[in-house]
């Protein structure tokens, strides 16, 4: 079987796997914050209840 791919086609293919790769990089980034904040907001409500009058440690 011939794999032999015009240099322009494999170019393109090259981008777009670049760009594919970019993307999930970016939407990684967002779930990774989106998690922090959730953490921190999980974390601050916590502390809030703890330190509500009648609340023990």
């Amino acid at each position: 079987m011939d794999y032999n791919i015009p240099q322009t086609a494999a170019s393109a293919i090259v981008r777009n796997a670049e760009s594919n790769n970019s993307n999930l990089g970016g939407q990684a980034k967002r779930v990774q914050d989106r998690l922090r904040q959730e953490a921190n907001d999980t974390g601050n409500a916590s502390i809030r209840r703890k330190n509500e009058p009648g609340n023990k440690p």
